[in-house]
């Protein structure tokens, strides 16, 4: 019955049971992103004004991979970054199983 067996992506036995990605060729929908998360200006010096159309979880890494900055609940709002050091930062932002990750400079 096909209905009860696994789809052939799937190895199932009575220890594990095994996933297999396959590939899918294409472009990435950038706009699609775009509408879900941004912010302004970039490059930023004293405060980043960030604009989501969905509630998530906002977080920002200095490139040491050190959190500086989260907030959950997050959708829109202005954030200060005048204490954070000059560089370049990693923008991530969490919502709804979706992910977004954007590059943020500090001048």
């Amino acid at each position: 019955n096909a209905a009860t067996e696994p789809p052939s992506n799937v190895e199932t036995n009575s220890d594990e049971v095994v996933f297999t990605r396959t590939s899918t060729v294409g472009i990435p929908d950038e706009n699609a992103n775009n509408t879900l998360f941004s912010f302004y200006p970039n490059p930023a010096h004293q405060s980043v004004f960030f604009n989501s159309s969905e509630i998530g979880k906002l977080s920002i890494y200095n490139l040491a991979g050190q959190k500086v900055f989260e907030k959950s609940n997050f959708s829109s709002q202005e954030i200060d970054v005048s204490s954070f050091n000059k560089g370049i930062y990693l923008v991530l932002f969490l919502s709804d199983h979706k992910l977004v990750n954007r590059k943020l400079t500090i001048e």
